[in-house]
């Protein structure tokens, strides 16, 4: 599985796609597959820092 990370102070140039285990279910859970997925328009504000967030990098989005 693979992860969108920001991290401190880089904006844009610091969201990196890094791997990460596959995620096992427990019971009365599923593993879904997403083929497909994208950042919002809020985690680019993040990322950018323009969104005023109390939230700073480093963190995982999306």
């Amino acid at each position: 599985m693979r992860g969108h990370h920001l991290d401190s102070g880089a904006g844009l140039a610091g969201l990196t796609i890094r791997d990460h285990p596959d995620p096992v279910p427990g019971a009365g859970q599923v593993v879904v597959a997403v083929r497909a997925a994208s950042l919002s328009f809020q985690e680019l504000m993040i990322a950018r820092g323009d969104a005023g967030s109390r939230r700073l990098p480093p963190l995982r989005l999306g």
